[in-house]
């Protein structure tokens, strides 16, 4: 099997482990908060270790690039449900965050299901640095409110929440539109081949 196909690759593993870390943090918050925030501490140290990785190895691949945001947000997700059960988050956080991931996720699988159409030639947009950075700030927002809350600015987010949903609104616009570019200039390549084969 080649590379671009294996899923369990190093590091799809480190950004597939972000997942039970985030379970275990939000299950040792309440008692055991020193445990939890270690675990939100590796997390967050996968998701900077499985780039690195993928690139030094030369296994960057479609998979990993659809696995590692996913990966990034059903933690971020899971944590926060316990840090919204907690009060640490205001209510509206949660439900917006899901309702975003769920569109990412459904946009993710049609993009893998259309490059190996494709056969593998369409090439999967990777993660921005909004993301990544509106991710880092989302991190440090939860992790700071779960273990040193602060007082609300607007919308019961701090400044720092603030700034993490900039990013992660603007990281979505950059990601929906190299994806609608990705995606015009697949139909431009079908007709271009189409036209050439008529003449």
């Amino acid at each position: 099997m080649s590379p671009e196909r294996r899923i369990l690759t190093a590091p799809n593993i480190l950004s597939i482990s972000r997942v039970p870390l985030a379970i275990a943090a939000a299950l040792t918050l309440a008692h055991h908060r020193w445990i939890s925030m270690t675990c939100v501490l590796l997390a967050c140290l996968t998701d900077f270790l499985d780039g690195q990785v993928a690139r030094r190895t030369g296994s960057v691949s479609d998979i990993g690039k659809i696995l590692d945001p996913i990966a990034d947000k059903l933690a971020f997700v899971i944590f926060a449900l316990a840090a919204t059960l907690a009060g640490r988050l205001p209510g509206w956080l949660l439900p917006a965050l899901a309702a975003r991931e769920i569109v990412i996720l459904a946009g993710g699988v049609l993009l893998l299901h259309r490059s190996r159409r494709a056969g593998g030639r369409m090439p999967v947009p990777s993660s921005n640095l909004a993301g990544k950075l509106s991710t880092l700030l989302l991190a440090l927002y939860l992790a700071k409110q779960v273990f040193w809350p602060a007082r609300p600015v607007l919308a019961g987010l701090d400044w720092l929440g603030i700034a993490a949903m900039f990013f992660l609104l603007l990281s979505s616009l950059v990601y929906s539109l190299r994806l609608l570019g990705r995606s015009s200039g697949r139909g431009a390549t079908q007709r271009a081949g189409g036209e050439g084969s008529c003449t």
